[in-house]
C-alpha cells in the first residue's frame, strides 16, 4: 500500500487535512507522513510519540490503522496520568548518545 491509498483509508475513519496533503488530524491527534514510506504521530501539546511505516500490502491497512490507534490512546492515558509518553531510549555513554 502506497502513502497515497493509506492516507485515504485514514480519511475515511475521520482524519482530514491539516493544511497539507501529507498532514492528517483528529482532533488532537496528528499524523506527518515524513517519507514516502513512514509517518509520525504526535499529539497537539505533547509532540512526537512515534515513527510507524505505511503498511506494505501483505500487512494490510486494519492492521496499522489499529497499531495507530493503540499507540495514541496508549500516549494519551500516559499523559493524562502525567507521565512522559514519549518512547525512553537507553544512554550508553556519558554525553547521553543513544547507540
Amino acid at each position: 500500500m502506497n502513502a497515497d491509498a493509506f492516507a485515504d483509508r485514514l480519511r475515511a475513519v475521520g482524519y482530514v487535512d491539516d493544511g497539507s496533503a501529507w498532514v492528517l488530524r483528529r482532533g488532537t491527534r496528528r499524523i506527518v507522513f515524513d517519507t514516502s514510506s513512514w509517518m509520525e504521530l504526535e499529539i497537539v501539546g505533547v509532540g512526537r510519540i512515534f515513527d510507524v511505516p505505511v503498511p506494505e500490502p501483505s500487512i494490510g491497512a486494519d492492521w496499522t490503522l489499529n497499531l495507530i490507534e493503540h499507540l495514541f490512546a496508549t500516549s494519551e492515558r500516559l499523559a493524562l496520568q502525567g507521565a512522559d509518553p514519549s518512547p525512553q531510549f537507553p544512554r550508553n555513554s556519558k554525553d547521553g548518545a543513544v547507540f
